[in-house]
């Protein structure tokens, strides 16, 4: 319970653009539950928008998806992180990944075709 609030606020506060407070109620809530994917994606992707940070939310993200490999925020989020920081085929695995737990997904696709992937290709990417 107390997990899951702490949850609860560290959302309420990435709504009202306070990132660093919610980083403080999101690592309470993986101390007291750290193999919530959940909790893990979304102090990853609070991680994101700090420069230094950005390793461990990497590190946040990627365990997310262990737990929980359908988790598409957590997917959209590595690879914007990957594309971040000029790693491309990284991202592009990513998506590919997230698009074999959910196929023809169009934010996904759309994603990959800004990275290069499908343009001009006739059927089936040949």
């Amino acid at each position: 319970y107390i997990a899951r609030q702490n949850f609860m606020r560290a959302r309420s506060l990435i709504q009202h653009n306070q990132y660093q407070q919610a980083v403080q109620f999101l690592e309470n809530a993986l101390e007291l539950e750290e193999n919530n994917p959940e909790y893990n994606v979304e102090l990853g992707r609070v991680l994101t928008r700090n420069p230094r940070r950005r390793d461990d939310a990497e590190k946040y993200l990627r365990r997310g998806l262990e737990l929980d490999p359908t988790v598409i925020e957590g997917h959209v989020a590595l690879a914007d992180l990957f594309a971040k920081r000029d790693r491309p085929d990284d991202a592009i695995a990513v998506l590919t990944e997230a698009l074999n737990w959910h196929p023809g997904h169009l934010e996904l696709t759309r994603r990959l075709e800004e990275l290069g992937v499908g343009k001009g290709r006739g059927l089936f990417g040949r």
